[in-house]
């Protein structure tokens, strides 16, 4: 498929002015510093958890790492996913309860496609969830989908900036969730 390359020029002239002074329609450095936040909790993330071998889930039938993850971590007794509804608050009220909700949730893109319909429904049922749900799935898959779209997806000269408190309530999940592993000692962090 050809693309447009003048797309492509003003995505590189984007990512030029982010290097530098900031231009009229580029990122504001405290937007800048909650995206450099993102990319460096996942980065510790997958570096204290991840299997070597879950980069290849794409080509196989195994769940994503952070599947089993939280799993072990709905086992642990210091565990509380209702520690955790203030993102679960701000993740029902963009997809499922507030305006355009269903156009934001299909432009997020969850994939694989069969985790769509089990992330609205868990979320659907939000606050008013059981303490069995995978709540902490629905919340991973749904940064994992962020982490994705922003390594992977096609970037533009405009809208980054439109997903900041996204960016930022992820931030504040997996902070919250690194520090509470490593206050209790998962047993999930690799030595």
């Amino acid at each position: 498929m050809r693309r447009d390359t003048n797309l492509m020029r003003q995505q590189l002239d984007w990512a030029a002015t982010l290097e530098g002074g900031i231009q009229v329609k580029t990122l504001q450095p405290e937007q800048r510093d909650i995206i450099f936040k993102f990319v460096v909790y996942f980065n510790i993330f997958e570096d204290w958890l991840a299997r070597p071998e879950a980069w290849l889930t794409r080509k196989s039938n195994k769940a994503p790492f952070w599947v089993p993850i939280c799993k072990d971590l709905k086992a642990e007794t210091w565990f509380k996913i209702r520690d955790y509804n203030e993102y679960g608050y701000f993740f029902a009220e963009r997809y499922i309860y507030g305006l355009d909700a269903e156009k934001l949730f299909d432009e997020l893109g969850l994939e694989p496609k069969h985790i769509k319909p089990i992330v609205r429904k868990l979320l659907e049922k939000f606050p008013h969830y059981e303490l069995e749900d995978d709540m902490l799935l629905a919340y991973m898959q749904i940064a994992y989908q962020f982490r994705n779209n922003l390594f992977h997806g096609s970037k533009s000269t405009v809208g980054l900036d439109i997903y900041m408190a996204c960016f930022d309530k992820i931030n504040w999940m997996m902070h919250r969730l690194l520090s509470d592993m490593l206050t209790y000692k998962f047993k999930g962090l690799k030595k």
